[in-house]
C-alpha cells in the first residue's frame, strides 16, 4: 500500500514539472509525505494541496472530448477503492474504425489542454489505431476499436471498480 502511494506521489511530481508547473521544494516534500501517510487516515491528502488538480473534473473534461466526435460505449472505472490501482479513473470508449479511434483520441487530447491546460504523460496506440491510450497520471483513457475492446475487456478486469456508464450522445 505504501509502494502505491509513493509511486503514485513521483509520477504526479514527475508530470507536474514536466510540463513546467514547478514547486518549492518544500512543498514537493509536504505532497511527498502527505501521500505517504495518506493511507493511514483514509483520504488522499495531497490533493488538498493541489487545488488547482481534480480527477474527477478531468474525468468529465474527458468524456466531453469523447462526445464531441461521437464516441460510444463510454464507461469511467472509478479505481479509488483498489489498493494496487496505479491511477484514480480509467475512462474507456470505443470508436468504429482506425480513423474514428484516432479522432476521438484526438479530441480528448485537445479539450482538456484547452479546458484544463493538462497534457498527457504518456500517449501510445496511434501507430496501429486499435487501442491509444492517454496518461494523465491519475486518469488513463483507453480508446478502442470494438473488437480490441472486447478481446482485452478492461471492464471485467478491474470488476472490483465503481463502473458508471455515460449514455451515448447520438
Amino acid at each position: 500500500m505504501h509502494f502505491v502511494a509513493i509511486f503514485r506521489t513521483a509520477r504526479k511530481l514527475n508530470y507536474y514539472l514536466s510540463i513546467g508547473k514547478t514547486a518549492l521544494f518544500s512543498d514537493i516534500i509536504v505532497i511527498y509525505l502527505a501521500e505517504l501517510f495518506s493511507s493511514f487516515i483514509d483520504c488522499n491528502v495531497s490533493k488538498l494541496f493541489m487545488t488547482d488538480y481534480s480527477p474527477r473534473a478531468l474525468v468529465d473534461t474527458v468524456v466531453e472530448g469523447i462526445q464531441e466526435k461521437k464516441g460510444i460505449n463510454i464507461v469511467v472505472l472509478d479505481l479509488g477503492n483498489i489498493e494496487s490501482a496505479i491511477c484514480s479513473y480509467f475512462v474507456i470508449c470505443e470508436g468504429s474504425s482506425s480513423t474514428h479511434v484516432e479522432a476521438v483520441a484526438d479530441s480528448v487530447e485537445e479539450v482538456v489542454r484547452v479546458k484544463m491546460g493538462e497534457k498527457p504523460l504518456r500517449t501510445e496506440g496511434y501507430d496501429t489505431s486499435q487501442w491509444i491510450i492517454h496518461d494523465y497520471v491519475d486518469v488513463v483513457v483507453h480508446v478502442f476499436q470494438r473488437q480490441v475492446r472486447q478481446y482485452y475487456s478492461l471492464e471485467e478486469l478491474w470488476d472490483d471498480a465503481v463502473r458508471t456508464e455515460i449514455e451515448n450522445v447520438f
